[in-house]
């Protein structure tokens, strides 16, 4: 009987090593992150622009060569599409058939339209900024649903380019990010601008800052 007892005890013993190697536990997997949504504020862009004939915000570019900010770059008239409400957007309503020198971009790229005039080159962005708040951010103290702080997201697109005395356009990629500042009235932007169409690099990022008033920088 003992030995009987011996035999059957190892023949379980056996099957239970077995049962363990055999069946492997299921583990599930863990749940992605829900993405987190960012709603655009656009009682934001009343620091940055004004609903007037002609305004325009005081734009400037870091030049990598001097390492130093230029100048303001003129002909930036900031508006509002009716379409796009949460964007601000460059636009030329005022003059038929005309631009803005957006980014610098009719000066940065003279040489491939023919010509510096805004006329010409034409360029029209209608919807280009959006403002996401930083929730942990202090809000104003006269609109406590205002946080002073936040990103600035470019809205990825192909910029439509004139060219001068001829039918025919280029287009200039753009995009980028950034950040606001309600305190100092200043954005801060990183613009990514693919250039391959005429010969460059997808790539060059080049910095600005755009206040609704003068800055000495």
């Amino acid at each position: 009987m003992n030995i009987k007892s011996t035999f059957l005890a190892l023949i379980v013993l056996f099957l239970t090593s077995c049962g363990k190697d055999a069946i492997e536990p299921i583990v599930e997997p863990e749940p992605e992150p829900e993405p987190i949504e960012e709603t655009a504020d656009p009682a934001v862009i009343a620091y940055f622009h004004e609903n007037t004939a002609y305004f325009q915000p005081y734009v400037y570019r870091f030049d990598e060569e001097t390492q130093t900010w230029g100048k303001r770059i003129a002909s930036h008239f900031s508006t509002v599409s009716e379409d796009s409400h949460s964007y601000l957007g460059f636009t030329n309503p005022y003059v038929e058939d005309s631009g803005v020198n957006l980014f610098q971009m009719v000066t940065l790229y003279t040489e491939h339209i023919g010509t510096n005039n805004i006329k010409t080159a034409g360029i029209n962005v209608e919807k280009l900024l959006s403002f996401i708040p930083d929730e942990s951010s202090k809000t104003l103290a006269d609109a406590p649903e205002i946080h002073l702080k936040g990103k600035v997201n470019v809205f990825a697109q192909q910029v439509k380019i004139r060219k001068a005395g001829l039918e025919d356009f280029f287009e200039i990629g753009i995009s980028g990010e950034g950040t606001y500042d309600l305190e100092t009235g200043i954005m801060d932007l990183n613009i990514h601008f693919d250039e391959t169409a005429i010969g460059g690099p997808e790539k060059v990022t080049r910095q600005y800052k755009i206040s609704k008033t003068a800055l000495t920088l």
